[in-house]
């Protein structure tokens, strides 16, 4: 039937409230719920040891409903973490998820992680990446408004592909493609650019000053020096057009 006199709230990291003809109806998280009958707080550690995120339902504070909701892990995860760690990068996995279910998903991968958190609050999302920031460039992955935040505060945010609003508005980057193979790639074709920049500035120091030697010593005549300056940006320009940094 139709329902009136609903109103109802979201609480970022909790879930759902409402109130439905004079109830108060939650549907969260274990953390947003708060305290639970035993079979409920005993059928939600179940679902998280099985990689499930557990949903509850509750109507004036009972619970009335218990459901594992969970993706399976996408099959370039493993190759795209393990390529990351062989580059020096430290992994670390700050989810909202039940702690159970984020510590399933992580021996899935088969990778070590330097951190991996269940339970954590955007709030505390935003805290970890403001402290690393200050210590090394962060890199900061995510698809739901609970890291909006955080990607902003990140050296680099990264919203992945069917991401929610507030994750695109908030990062630097949007992988227009499904899967972690675009994260590879955009690091990947990151560090390729910045080794083309640094080719660049090398060989454009290197002609300048010999180029100039020459030139005091006698050797290059004034008209000559002239006409060979544009070469160097012209052979700048060609190197970087011929170095394509980002595979598509």
């Amino acid at each position: 039937k139709r329902l009136a006199g609903v109103r109802a709230r979201e609480r970022l990291g909790a879930g759902l409230f409402a109130e439905i003809d004079g109830h108060e109806v939650r549907i969260g998280n274990v953390q947003g719920v708060g305290c639970l009958a035993e079979w409920a707080s005993e059928g939600a550690e179940e679902l998280a040891r099985h990689g499930r995120t557990p949903v509850l339902l509750t109507v004036d504070g009972r619970v009335e409903l218990l459901l594992g909701l969970g993706d399976p892990l996408r099959p370039d995860a493993q190759d795209t973490l393990l390529r990351l760690v062989d580059l020096g990068y430290d992994l670390a996995v700050l989810s909202g998820d039940h702690p159970a279910t984020v510590e399933a998903l992580v021996r899935q991968t088969g990778v070590e992680f330097v951190l991996a958190l269940g339970g954590v609050t955007p709030e505390q999302k935003l805290e970890y990446v403001e402290q690393w920031v200050k210590e090394r460039p962060v890199v900061m992955v995510g698809d739901g408004v609970n890291d909006a935040a955080a990607l902003s505060a990140a050296s680099v945010g990264v919203a992945v592909h069917g991401g929610a609003e507030a994750s695109l508005q908030a990062a630097d980057v949007f992988a227009t493609r499904p899967g972690l193979t675009p994260v590879w790639r955009l690091i990947e074709g990151s560090r390729r650019s910045l080794g083309v920049v640094r080719r660049n500035l090398v060989f454009s120091l290197v002609y300048n000053a010999v180029g100039a030697t020459l030139a005091l010593a006698g050797v290059l005549n004034p008209l000559i020096a002239a006409l060979l300056m544009p070469l160097s940006s012209l052979t700048v320009v060609t190197s970087s057009f011929r170095s394509r940094s980002f595979k598509t």
